[in-house]
């Protein structure tokens, strides 16, 4: 006769068997939640969901339609040779008017919870077409126009041919990987150190150097010249 230790088991055992196993490939995830309680709309989305964490969001669902709009546009790309991408750019694309919606939109898709797996943006390039005898570029090309364009303050042209895009999991992924520093400084042994603030670094004579390079971690320290070099970095909104 099954007790009640065998059923507590046998039932433990069903519930592993259809439990989600956690990958080690896992990519996109929940700001937890004690950053999240101190400024919620720093983390969701404002006007358009990409991913799914945020698909359920009613206060997103006004997108909804444009996104099978522009559905509707790349099927039509995909099977007729873009015949009507003329129309694609023009008057109904009203997603990006007023401007202020456009603003949002690039927001919203740096968020890292509002990603989709890299691959998949692949796999939906490979199906569109252009027109002309122009060579196709990847998404990776696009995706460095579009960012490159949009803050341009941010582009690292110089370093492009050296980064090593072949692992991007999403679009946060690529800023991470676009903005590493260009000299990768290595250290026999590691130890923990406590950053001086910038008044503190003032304080010991320490000189700030605006630098010529566009990367933001491009941050180099003379020390014979006791001299701090960094880029500019530009203040915006969306900062």
């Amino acid at each position: 006769m099954e007790s009640g230790i065998d059923r507590l088991i046998q039932s433990v055992k069903e519930e592993l068997q259809i439990s989600y196993a956690f990958s080690d490939r896992c990519c996109i995830y929940k700001v937890p939640e004690r950053l999240r309680e101190l400024n919620e709309k720093a983390y969701t989305p404002r006007l358009v969901s990409i991913g799914p964490i945020h698909h359920c969001n009613d206060k997103l669902k006004a997108m909804e339609d444009h996104k099978r709009m522009y559905l509707q546009e790349f099927i039509a790309r995909t099977k007729y040779n873009c015949r009507k991408s003329t129309e694609f750019r023009g008057s109904r694309d009203s997603i990006f008017y007023p401007p202020y919606k456009w603003f949002d939109v690039r927001v919203d898709i740096c968020l890292l919870e509002n990603q989709l797996p890299f691959f998949i943006l692949e796999e939906l390039c490979g199906l569109s077409t252009i027109l002309g005898n122009s060579p196709k570029p990847t998404l990776i090309e696009l995706t460095h126009w579009f960012f490159s364009n949009e803050w341009g303050s941010w582009a690292v042209g110089e370093y492009w041919g050296k980064i090593d895009f072949s692992e991007v999991k999403h679009l946060v992924d690529f800023l991470t990987i676009y903005h590493r520093p260009t000299e990768q400084q290595q250290h026999e042994e590691l130890e923990v150190l406590t950053a001086p603030s910038v008044k503190e670094l003032h304080q010991a004579g320490v000189k700030f150097v605006l630098s010529s390079s566009k990367n933001l971690l491009d941050i180099k320290f003379d020390r014979n010249k006791g001299r701090l070099e960094f880029p500019r970095l530009q203040l915006e909104d969306g900062t």
